[in-house]
């Protein structure tokens, strides 16, 4: 064994439980008794009882060469028994390594010198392996604590060790602070080393601080177990490091801040060939010496016909003598958009090299990806043709626009009739003065809410139905940068709290603020408040734009040549942008189910149907997956609301224009009646496409009585059954199903 190092003898007795046992301790010369524990058991057997009894003895060296245990003598009752002597080499005390630190690191520490030092105290120095160093070089920082072994013996709890504080520099701590590496003899005296290693890379040239380091103990006051404790924190001295700025001369345009030594650059794929829609993991890897946790991404150009997400970064580092080696493998998940060959331009990374103290700019071969055959989404999909695209008829933008007044809006288009009517009569005898009232304001969290949520909906699907994680998560799928992505998942949270929770506990002012930052991040631009005007233009360009040949055709073009992923990303696009119009949510249903997605379009079929009811070609799909598929179809009223509160309106107007012009109330009446038969129809089947409903996405889903997987399934569920949505929690959602209450995950179920 090795000089300092700790053992522990290990005595194990048998006898019978009724005979007394005794254990005699021999002396250890050349250990040092760190402390003991005895262990008893008893067994029992068929006849007999007996006691197993086991002595633990820690026991550490104080000097090298041969030591020799000698025997331990045991009496059980009247028998004696002893051991047979135990004889132990230790390696000197310059043979001694720090376990857990690498060579040149054990080396200085065993070279080291305290400046000051003392039998009666602990000195505490901070060591580096250089006074000056080139931004971006590693730099060691070393912690060495000298014990006096007067000291260390007395020491109920182990040291603790506070490393310095390093501003403005990147560090690696290298093992747990405070471990015991040496000891050596100085002055005739013995004192134990105790030291901590850490690897340094400064951020900023100029002066790197060391701050003081810190060593904490507690001795007792005097021998008793009872005696209290006082606690002593001895500190080093501070100083600073140079830092060198590297050279502006040779300096390439691509340099982007990474320095190190022999990196490398590779770029590969999992696979050079995948079909129309299918996905393969790019990796572009850097390799080498250096800070690699802050190796910057590497310069590529990505073809028109791949569309990329970038996904995780891996590190991976390796602590060696000649300093910090590691791997960062930047991850991108490509998508085929276009058939042919996909080649990625050789890319080039340029860094400074520390060895040779000059920029190195590195080029890897160039990649390809091929994509050849039948297009992913119609392969495996049997005899099943792609259904007709529909284009939006005239009245499909009135539809969308009339949705967006609200069924108390109709109520008050209602009263304003009669009101009206008997103003008019009273008007010349009783003229009143009239004030320009203007239009309802919503609220401005609402307002907010409207203009995030359409932004979001153009980079995710459906954000609504996501936490604040998961959005997050989808943003940065969708190409967001991480911190943006969070930003607005918390302020989109925030928002939420501002419309539903109690008033007064979020600041508008400070909340629009905060939004303004998440658009301009998102869009570029400043948000802006809901205006008439602002609609008119918004609606305006959304017109031209679908009136444009290139535009309008894109989707469709996708569509026939059989790319339906993204021929339905593309109908996404215009249902966010016009959700009213039922074209659109029919042609995405349609992709969608030439993917074999039925659930999803059985629900975007639905909420065509619901805008178009008497549509041939809606109900056509609606009913060919009715028939395909399992589950009940949600009712669909032969009007929309709209036309009904319409057809309520006018017939209203004419009831109270005949009043207006003294016809007979026999006229009126009817008129009336059936003017509030309409309005109350209408009301009826908002509120019922209102509910939030979804669909079963999956067959024989459980239906759980707790949002955690091994939770008791109260039935199954068949996939395209309605359900009523109650609640929502991260990754799960609280529905009903024909009175049965239970939880599904939110993958589980399409929204409608």
């Amino acid at each position: 064994m090795e000089f300092g190092q700790e053992i522990v003898l290990t005595l194990t007795i048998a006898a019978s439980a009724t005979q007394p046992v005794r254990i005699f301790n021999p002396t250890f010369p050349g250990f040092e008794v760190q402390g003991s524990t005895d262990f008893q058991d008893v067994n029992l057997g068929d006849s007999t009882m007996t006691r197993v009894l086991r002595r633990e003895i820690r026991l550490r060296t104080t000097q090298s060469g041969a030591i020799t245990i000698g025997s331990i003598r045991i009496t059980v009752g009247q028998s004696v028994a002893t051991t047979d002597p135990i004889n132990i080499t230790v390696l000197p005390a310059s043979a001694v390594p720090a376990s857990s630190m690498l060579p040149h690191i054990r080396a200085l520490v065993e070279q080291s010198e305290p400046s000051t030092i003392s039998p009666e105290e602990v000195a505490v120095e901070v060591f580096t392996m250089a006074d000056t160093v080139t931004l971006g070089d590693q730099l060691d920082v070393v912690v060495v604590a000298w014990f006096p072994r007067r000291i260390r013996t007395r020491l109920r709890n182990p040291p603790t060790m506070q490393p310095p504080q390093l501003q403005g520099a990147w560090t690696y701590p290298q093992g747990a602070p405070g471990a015991m590496v040496a000891s050596r003899r100085i002055e005739g005296e013995w004192y134990d080393m105790y030291a901590h290693h850490q690897i340094v890379f400064p951020l900023t040239p100029g002066s790197l601080e060391v701050g003081a380091a810190t060593v904490s103990y507690s001795l007792p006051l005097t021998y008793s177990f009872l005696s209290r404790e006082v606690r002593h924190e001895p500190q080093s001295e501070s100083f600073s490091v140079e830092v060198l700025p590297q050279p502006n001369a040779g300096r390439p345009a691509t340099f982007d801040g990474a320095a190190g030594s022999s990196i490398t650059l590779e770029l590969d794929s999992d696979t050079g060939e995948i079909a129309m829609g299918e996905a393969t993991m790019i990796v572009a890897t850097v390799s080498g010496r250096g800070n690699v946790a802050l190796w910057p991404e590497p310069r590529l150009e990505w073809p028109g016909g791949l569309r990329v997400y970038p996904e995780a970064v891996d590190v991976d580092l390796d602590s060696r003598d000649d300093g910090m080696w590691g791997t960062k493998k930047f991850r991108y998940l490509a998508v085929a958009d276009a058939f042919g060959t996909h080649r990625i331009a050789p890319p080039e990374y340029s860094y400074f090299d520390l060895a040779a103290s000059e920029y190195v700019t590195l080029t890897a071969p160039a990649l390809e990806v091929f994509t050849e055959g039948v297009p992913v989404a119609v392969l495996d999909r049997g005899d099943r043709s792609r259904l007709p695209l529909m284009r939006p008829g005239p009245f499909d933008w009135a539809a969308g626009a009339g949705g967006l007044v609200p069924v108390w809006g109709w109520i008050a288009i209602a009263i304003l009739f009669p009101v009206m009517t008997l103003g008019v009569r009273r008007l010349r005898a009783h003229p009143v003065r009239r004030r320009e009232t203007g239009p309802p304001k919503g609220s401005l969290p609402d307002l907010m809410g409207a203009e995030l949520h359409e932004v979001l909906m153009r980079l995710v699907e459906e954000p609504q139905l996501l936490d604040g994680k998961r959005l997050a998560d989808a943003l940065r799928a969708a190409g967001v940068e991480g911190p943006v992505a969070v930003h607005a998942a918390r302020v989109r949270d925030r928002l939420w709290q501002a419309s539903y929770g109690p008033e007064g506990e979020i600041d508008p002012e400070e909340l629009g603020a905060e939004v303004g930052e998440v658009l301009r991040a998102l869009t570029g631009r400043r948000p802006e408040m809901v205006s008439v005007g602002v609609q008119g233009m918004t609606v305006l360009a959304l017109l031209l734009l679908s009136a444009g040949p290139a535009g309008a055709q894109s989707a469709e073009r996708l569509y026939e040549a059989g790319a339906l992923k993204e021929a339905s990303d593309s109908f996404r696009v215009r249902v966010a942008a016009e959700p009213g119009v039922s074209a659109h949510w029919y042609n995405l249903g349609s992709a969608l189910y030439g993917r074999g997605m039925e659930v999803e379009a059985r629900s975007t079929w639905l909420k065509a149907i619901r805008l178009d009811p008497r549509d041939p070609r809606i109900r056509n799909a609606v009913e060919l997956e009715a028939g395909q598929m399992s589950g009940d179809v949600p009712w669909v009223s032969p009007i929309t609301p709209l036309e009904a509160f319409v057809i309520a309106g006018v017939l209203w107007a004419i009831a109270w224009i005949l009043v207006g012009v003294r016809t007979r109330k026999r006229i009126f009446v009817p008129l009336a009646c059936a003017a509030l038969v309409f309005m109350g129809y209408g009301g009826y089947v908002s509120m019922a496409y209102g509910r939030n409903i979804a669909l079963v996405a999956i067959d024989n889903a459980p239906l759980r009585v707790a949002p955690y997987g091994p939770a008791p399934v109260v039935r199954e569920l068949l996939s395209g059954s309605t359900v009523i949505v109650r609640n929502t929690r991260p990754g799960w959602i609280l529905v009903e199903r024909r009175g049965d209450l239970g939880w599904l995950k939110i993958d589980e179920v399409a929204p409608l």
